[in-house]
């Protein structure tokens, strides 16, 4: 089995929990013991026990194993905080602080500005991308 069919294996397995499950099985992927999982979702020991421990700590297990997924784990954890910090810093005294807080809120609510580049083919059939450095002063070009 390939490393693609186990996260496909991994995601319809997570896909058929109910929600307290997969919130339990997110926790617990990110937490040092089941104790401090079950607790911080809201459940019990008996809970825990009743929806097959075993089974969900081995999906926690893999899911923590998961580099992507688990970093998508932690952003999703702390992306409020992140946020407020943003906020924040755009009430900085220094201009510089305010401005790339700033700019990365819009970055991310309607994203980076995009390049436009024209792109040619010859009769081969092969692109030429030209590209014009527009932003210089043309009076550079002379020296």
């Amino acid at each position: 089995m390939t490393e693609t069919d186990q996260k496909a294996t991994l995601d319809e397995r997570l896909d058929e929990l109910d929600i307290e499950e997969t919130r339990y099985v997110y926790r617990r992927a990110l937490a040092k013991t089941d104790k401090e999982a079950y607790k911080a979702v809201g459940v019990s020991w008996n809970w825990l026990k009743a929806h097959g421990a075993d089974k969900l700590n081995g999906l926690a297990a893999e899911l923590a194993r998961d580099t992507n997924l688990h970093i998508k784990m932690l952003i999703e954890q702390h992306g409020v905080e992140a946020v407020k910090e943003l906020i924040d810093e755009m009430g900085n005294r220094d201009v510089r602080v305010r401005s790339n807080a700033a700019t990365k809120l819009l970055e991310w609510q309607i994203g980076k500005p995009t390049q436009k580049i024209d792109q040619k083919t010859d009769n081969s059939g092969t692109i030429k991308v030209e590209y014009v450095n527009d932003w210089r002063d043309p009076s550079a070009d002379a020296s």
